[in-house]
């Protein structure tokens, strides 16, 4: 299962120690959910792609100062 690793660590797989660094990787099915628990990974569809951002669609003219309307 893809997924996105957060800090180093090591793991080992078929008897064999394999070495994790920061970024995105593979992992194991039955070791995933162990991981994501501890927090050295995270999984992929959980985080988005995109920040949606609401802005607003006019600016403000207007100010007021001290509750009287300022130019």
């Amino acid at each position: 299962m893809k997924v996105k690793i957060l800090v180093p660590f090591r793991f080992e797989i078929d008897k064999k120690v394999v070495e994790f660094a920061p970024g995105l990787g593979e992992l194991p099915e039955e070791a995933v959910d162990a991981f994501v628990r501890a927090g050295y990974v995270a999984l992929i569809d959980d985080e988005p792609a995109v920040k949606i951002i609401n802005k607003p669609k006019v600016k403000a003219t207007k100010t007021v100062k001290n509750g009287e309307e300022a130019e």
